[in-house]
C-alpha cells in the first residue's frame, strides 16, 4: 500500500490529540477525574448538549457534576484554567501565530507566479488572474494532499470493502481524485499544447482573422469550463 504522506496539519492536530487524551498535567491530587476513569467513555471525548441523544451524559453533565463534587479543584481546573488560557496563553499563542502566518506560512497571499503560464511578475488582466488563481489552489491542494498517492490508497481501500454493501462508497472519493489529476494534466500539458498551437498559427493569412479569432474563443471556452467544473467541485476540496 502506497504511504499517504502526513501533512504538517495532520501531525500538530495528531500531537494535540495524543495531548488531550493524556489529560491535564496537573498533579493527581488538583485535577479532576476525567470521564474516562469515571467510566464514562473510553476516550476523553463526551457530544455536545443538543447534539445526541437525550439521556446521554455530555460535557455540561459532567462539569455540573464536578462543580459539585469538586469545587476547589473545579474552580483551579476549570474556571481558573480558562481564565489564564483566554488572558495570558490565548494572546500569546495569538500573536506567534500572527509572526507565523505573516512571515512564514502566508496563508492570507496567493501566488500566482507559474512555470505552466509563463508568469513570473507583472501586470495581469483581472480574467487572467483568476485562471491562475484557480489553478494555484488546485495544485496547492493536489500537492499537500498527495492527491497521487491518496488515489492509489483509496482504491485500495475501496477493493477491501466491496464485499459489504454497508461499509463506506469510495467512489465520490476516487472520481474527485481523478477528475483533479486530469485537470492537472491538461493545465500542464494539453492547455499548454493547444495555446502554442494557436499562436503558431497567428499571423497565417491563409487561417484568416475570422478563423483564428474562433479558435481563440473555443480555447478560452475550454479554460472557462475548466473553472467552472472546479468551483462545482469546491464543496469537496477542503483539508
Amino acid at each position: 500500500m502506497a504511504k499517504l504522506k502526513e501533512h504538517w496539519a495532520t501531525k500538530m492536530l495528531t500531537k494535540r490529540i495524543n495531548r488531550f487524551n493524556k489529560g491535564p498535567l496537573l498533579p493527581k491530587f488538583l485535577r479532576l477525574p476525567s470521564v474516562i476513569e469515571l467510566g464514562k467513555s473510553k476516550t476523553n471525548y463526551l457530544p455536545i448538549e443538543g447534539f445526541c441523544e437525550e439521556g446521554a451524559y455530555t460535557w455540561k453533565k459532567y462539569n455540573e457534576e464536578m462543580r459539585k463534587d469538586y469545587p476547589i479543584k473545579f474552580f483551579i481546573y476549570y474556571t481558573f484554567n480558562y481564565w489564564f488560557s483566554s488572558n495570558i496563553i490565548k494572546p500569546i499563542s495569538d500573536f506567534k501565530y500572527w509572526i507565523r502566518s505573516h512571515t512564514i506560512r502566508k496563508y492570507h497571499l496567493l501566488d500566482l507566479r507559474s512555470k505552466v503560464f509563463d508568469y513570473n511578475y507583472g501586470w495581469l488582466d483581472s480574467d487572467t488572474k483568476m485562471l491562475l488563481a484557480i489553478m494555484k489552489i488546485m495544485e496547492d491542494f493536489i500537492i499537500e494532499q498527495d492527491t497521487a498517492n491518496r488515489l492509489i490508497w483509496l482504491k485500495e481501500e475501496s477493493e477491501k470493502t466491496k464485499p459489504d454493501p454497508q461499509n463506506y462508497d469510495y467512489s465520490n472519493d476516487i472520481k474527485r481524485c481523478k477528475d483533479l489529476l486530469a485537470i492537472q494534466k491538461w493545465w500542464r500539458v494539453e492547455r499548454a499544447e493547444n495555446w502554442k498551437a494557436l499562436y503558431d498559427k497567428c499571423g497565417d493569412k491563409s487561417i484568416g482573422h475570422k478563423n483564428y479569432f474562433e479558435m481563440e474563443n473555443e480555447l478560452v471556452k475550454e479554460d472557462d469550463d475548466v473553472m467552472k467544473k472546479l468551483i462545482d467541485m469546491r464543496g469537496s476540496i477542503w483539508t
